[in-house]
Formats: C-alpha cells, structure tokens, sequence
C-alpha cells in the first residue's frame, strides 16, 4: 500500500521490520489473554484489576504504535515521526473516552476529534511538523447522519410493518404485491444502513484533511458522499458473495478512493521541501 501511493510521482516507502511487528502483537495477544482471563474469572477484583491494567498499559502502546509506524513511513528518503508525551497520551485515549462515557455519549463526536486532532497535530515529516485547526463541527455532522440514518431505518422498518398489517388481503394477487413491496422497501432501506458507514468515514475523513497543514502547505480532500456509499455498498456485497475472497480488492478499491481524492496545495516545490525537512 505504501509502495503503490504516489505524491508528485514518488511513492511512499515501508521500512518495518517483520519481526519487530511480531513481537508487538505477540505482546498485545498476551495481554489480550490476560485481560479475558481476568474479566471472566468470576472475580470482581480481578475484573477491576484488569480493567485498571488496561488503562495503565493501552495509551502507551497506542502512543508507542503511532510512533513506530510514523518512524518507519518515509517518501523522498524523509522519514516521517510523531511526538507527543506520555501525559497527552493518557489524557488522550482515557480522559476523552471517560467523558464520552459520562455525559451517555453525546460527547463521543468531541471525543473522537480530540483523538485525531492529537494524532495529526503531533505528526511531522522530518523536521517539519503537522498542525490541524478544530473541526469539531464536522464530526458531529458526520455523527448526526448515522444517528438520521438509524431513526430513518426504524420509522422505515415500522412503515413497512403497518403495511403489510393493513395490506392482509385474502386475494392473492394483491398479497403477493403487498409482500414484493414490502420486500423492496427492505431491501432499500437495508442498503441506506450500508452506505452510512462509508458515508460516515468519508465525511469524517474530509473533515480531518481540510483542516490539515503539512508546515504551510495545506491539504484538501473531497470524497463525494455517493461515491463513498457505492463503494462501501459493492464491496460488502463483493466480500459477502465470495465468503470472504474480495476483501483485498475491497481494501484496495476503498484506499484508492482516499488517495484519488485527497491533494496537498504545494506553496513551494516539493523536491525543495523534502530536502529542507531532511
């Protein structure tokens, strides 16, 4: 994927070791057992233990993970890194989440834009670091349309239901019609609960790019909302279909609909830039 996604004719380069990656998830699927292990243990002590020792231990593998994964991405023999300190860290993926929790999750679009505004913000390209303004509206438009998609498929799947109970005909013709419509609105209102979470994504991926600046050149991203959703929907299907089998293609089609559409407005030469951030 690294290889194959190309700025201004140079693709970006993967430098992680194989073994490297292994030991981390070794590490995570240890932990991962542990922590099942406790929680399901029947004990109440060792169910707060665990979920004491995940709150201790998970900021810093996040924090270590961007890292590494920052570290070992470069284009134009540039490196990329992260920053950021282990306190932003705790505060970001505990305290944000904590708050979302609280106030019974209408904070979780504020939540989830403080996590990505830490993970940009703190990002650089050799010495030149990522800075991106708030956007908070934006994520709780991206939120608002599921929440609308999800009323919209209840007040759907109750109208369907209410005519097919005064659509009880004895006549068969008429029976027959009533269940086809019935099942053609099902299924349109199946595929609108599909396109969301593409829609969703795409919108929140506009979102965080519009507002993102690599030093002073500024990043645009429009994925149109319909083409996220066509994606999305086909490659469900595709995925569901071939038990399984589509899912690079899958892969493939969603990132190229990112990188297709999103474009760095350049306010100097690229080759110039890449050397000046060495």
């Amino acid at each position: 994927f690294h290889n194959n996604t190309v700025v201004d004719g140079s693709s970006f380069e993967y430098h992680g070791k194989p073994v490297a990656i292994l030991k981390g998830r070794a590490i995570a699927f240890v932990l991962a057992v542990g922590y099942n292990v406790m929680i399901n243990s029947g004990s109440g002590w060792l169910a707060f233990g665990a979920l004491l020792a995940l709150a201790a231990g998970l900021p810093w593998l996040l924090w270590k993970s961007l890292q590494f994964r920052a570290w070992n991405t470069s284009w134009r023999g540039v490196r990329f890194g992260f920053g950021g300190t282990i306190g932003e860290a705790y505060k970001t993926f505990l305290l944000w989440p904590f708050l979302a929790l609280v106030s019974l999750y209408t904070l979780l679009p504020f939540a989830h834009h403080q996590i990505k505004a830490w993970q940009h913000s703190r990002a650089r390209f050799g010495q030149t670091d990522f800075s991106m303004t708030r956007c908070i509206g934006g994520f709780y438009a991206a939120y608002l349309l599921v929440i609308g998609a999800l009323v919209l498929g209840v007040l759907g799947m109750l109208g369907l239901g209410l005519f097919a109970a005064v659509s009880g005909s004895q006549n068969p013709a008429e029976k027959a019609a009533a269940i086809q419509s019935v099942m053609i609105g099902a299924g349109a209102l199946y595929l609108v609960l599909l396109a969301i979470g593409p829609m969703m994504a795409a919108k929140i991926f506009n979102t965080l790019w519009n507002h993102t600046k690599l030093g002073t050149h500024q990043f645009e991203c429009r994925i149109p909302m319909g083409q996220a959703a066509f994606v999305g929907i086909t490659n469900f299907v595709g995925i569901a279909f071939t038990l399984g089998l589509f899912i690079p293609w899958a892969a493939v089609r969603w990132s190229k609909l990112r990188a297709q559409h999103l474009v760095i407005h350049a306010t100097t030469p690229l080759d110039e830039f890449a050397a000046a951030a060495q």
